[in-house]
């Protein structure tokens, strides 16, 4: 008999769990939804006049940053389970679009025409603050 329990572990839980390998059912899944949010982001990229441009990959670069130095955080296992579960792959991806089409929305809700400024900042403050870790632990600062 099926059980969707132990079919969800098997195929989504433990492959984050473990930091095992993607699995043809996961990888298809993952896939699939990070298609439909990006083409979500496309639709309301339209809906807002928000250009896709040079411009904006520009100051979308300290949200890769970030993501990089966020599974950084998790390598040199600076955070613990359940929290370092959110920086593997595949749910860091998720978490770094999360947060950056949540920055890049919000900005230009509230800055308006001129956002790309105020998004970027907010990619480099979360990069900054993922390298405060690994810097205290590299030069050993008291209280790390």
């Amino acid at each position: 008999m099926f059980d969707p329990g132990s079919w969800i572990y098997r195929y989504y839980i433990n492959p984050i769990i473990y930091d095992t390998s993607y699995n043809p059912v996961d990888t298809a899944t993952w896939a699939i939804v990070l298609g439909l949010c990006i083409l979500g982001l496309v639709r309301l990229f339209g809906k807002l006049d928000i250009k896709m441009d040079e411009r904006l990959v520009a100051y979308t670069l300290p949200y890769v940053l970030a993501g990089a130095s966020s599974r950084v955080i998790e390598d040199a296992e600076l955070v613990s389970a359940p929290w370092r579960y959110l920086l593997i792959t595949p749910l860091i991806f998720f978490l770094v679009f999360l947060v950056t089409a949540s920055s890049l929305l919000l900005c230009r809700k509230i800055l308006g025409e001129d956002f790309l400024q105020g998004y970027a900042s907010i990619g480099l403050v979360w990069t900054l603050l993922n390298l405060l870790p690994s810097l205290r632990r590299a030069l050993r600062i008291p209280g790390s």
